[in-house]
């Protein structure tokens, strides 16, 4: 197993070192992409009347309680269990041990 994941490994490394700085510049492009994102976000609540913040709220609260209901009747299947179960009982840091040993 080690021997196909070293080069992988080694081939990512490299890569990112030399394009360190498209990268950089990319990762501000997409955070600031976000950041437009949020405000335009704010603005549109922001420019809402009175009466149309009180329907989106309620409409929010009827979706709401009407996901909670389809929760509360319906049982979960075996796959959403399984998934639940797999991922609750497996703490965060069992991979960084793995990591840790497999050096």
């Amino acid at each position: 197993f080690h021997w196909t994941v070293y080069p992988v490994i080694i081939t990512a490394s490299v890569y990112l070192y030399y394009y360190s700085a498209v990268i950089y510049e990319n990762a501000l492009l997409a955070v600031w992409y976000i950041q437009l994102s949020f405000f335009d976000v704010i603005l549109f609540f922001k420019n809402l009347t009175r009466y149309e913040k009180i329907s989106l709220a309620i409409i929010v609260a009827f979706y709401c309680m009407l996901v909670l209901y389809n929760d509360f009747q319906k049982e979960i299947s075996y796959d959403e269990a399984w998934g639940y179960h797999y991922y609750i009982n497996k703490p965060f840091y069992f991979p960084l041990i793995f990591l840790y040993f497999i050096r």
